[in-house]
């Protein structure tokens, strides 16, 4: 079967039974488990693990879509383990408010933090080191488990971003200052590490997906599918036209089109199962990011484009003063009051930004546990639309 071939399987709902019929169904129509995991293999399954919340939320993957990767797994006779790095937090809150346990502890599987990391080389990219995570390195096969959801900086994250999961802890933030306030740049940057990485197959969980402020405090949407694939890009190209999005608009599949890693148009792509046309849907709520950024002139300096582009917000009624947007700012562009003197219910958001050091990377909004952090687009780009 070809690396771009996508399989697209209706899902209504996260039944246990339903959904592991459906991922079953769509790794067979490629191929089947046994042409990705060999018996023995130890397995990393690396869902989205973005943040502590709730199945319910649809900021991670889902924990029926987890378990039916890992019923795969062992049919193969392989020896699964699940695995990420969240953007705030620990892995072990993450898996227990996302409804990940009971799974683990059902079919015996580890969970593994990713807290140590070695460096891996990448002589035929644009970037030539990565730090990532040690288990990655030391396990035989890797299992994408990706969330459909919007996404402040790069418009979307599906198959290719998941993977950034891989680089722990603070080593994600300081990508975030290295790159600064370059999209596509950051998105390079993806497309990179997560071919270098090459997981042996990925399931996209976007049964439910996340439409509006994502990826941690958007709008749950029902989309009703299980896409499954070798090509992160591939799947990402049939994802954009199942949601609407204007390929060009997603950063990391208009990088992997310039370096020539995967397939990218949807002509040379093989769908498999439901059709396109019969899945698709309209009015998809996408960031003020994704596609109004592109109405920006290149000609304008760095300093301007800093002023014109769109930047988050602090929404004081929303705002809890958890300080959760300060402490994860590569750019150590927000401020607020002393711990102690922040009030733990309703405060007025004394939360601030400094924007002549903030670099549009959106980390504070895509960890704010009340959606108190919107995305404010330029006066160009208000003035264009």
């Amino acid at each position: 079967m070809s690396t771009a071939t996508v399989s697209v399987v209706r899902c209504d709902g996260y039944e246990i039974e339903t959904v592991c019929g459906n991922v079953r169904q769509a790794v067979d129509r490629i191929g089947g488990i046994g042409a990705f995991v060999s018996r023995n293999d130890r397995v990393l399954i690396k869902p989205n693990m973005l943040v502590a919340k709730p199945p319910d939320k649809a900021a991670l993957t889902h924990p029926a879509v987890l378990e039916a990767a890992i019923r795969l797994v062992l049919d193969a006779g392989a020896k699964p383990l699940v695995g990420d790095s969240p953007a705030m937090g620990s892995a072990a809150a993450c898996a227990e408010k996302g409804g990940f346990v009971p799974i683990l502890k059902k079919y015996n599987v580890p969970l593994v933090p990713f807290q140590k990391a070695a460096v891996i080389k990448n002589p035929d990219g644009a970037f030539k080191t990565f730090e990532v995570a040690r288990d990655a390195l030391e396990v035989d096969k890797i299992i994408n488990l990706p969330k459909l959801k919007t996404h402040g900086q790069m418009v979307m994250t599906m198959a290719v971003k998941n993977s950034f999961g891989l680089v722990p802890g603070v080593r994600k933030t300081q990508w975030h200052l290295r790159i600064g306030n370059n999209p596509a740049h950051f998105a390079r940057m993806l497309v990179d590490l997560h071919y270098r990485l090459a997981p042996a197959l990925s399931i996209m969980d976007a049964v439910t997906a996340m439409e509006g402020n994502g990826p941690g405090s958007g709008d749950p949407v029902d989309l009703g599918l299980i896409i499954a694939g070798v090509d992160a890009s591939a799947i990402d190209a049939v994802s954009c036209r199942i949601v609407g999005l204007d390929q060009s608009l997603l950063y990391t599949l208009a990088e992997a089109k310039k370096a020539r890693r995967g397939t990218t148009d949807l002509t040379d792509i093989a769908v498999v199962g439901d059709r396109l046309d019969d899945v698709s849907v309209t009015g998809f709520r996408f960031p003020v990011t994704g596609p109004l950024i592109s109405a920006i002139p290149a000609v304008f300096t760095h300093i301007a484009r800093r002023v014109l582009t769109p930047r988050p917000v602090i929404v004081p009624d929303l705002c809890i003063e958890c300080g959760r947007c300060e402490k994860i700012c590569p750019a150590r562009a927000i401020t607020g009051p002393p711990p102690a003197k922040r009030r733990a219910a309703t405060p007025p958001g004394h939360m601030t930004i400094d924007y002549t050091a903030c670099i549009r990377c959106f980390c504070c909004q895509e960890i704010c546990p009340e959606g108190a952090v919107s995305i404010r687009t330029g006066w160009f780009i208000r003035n264009r639309t």
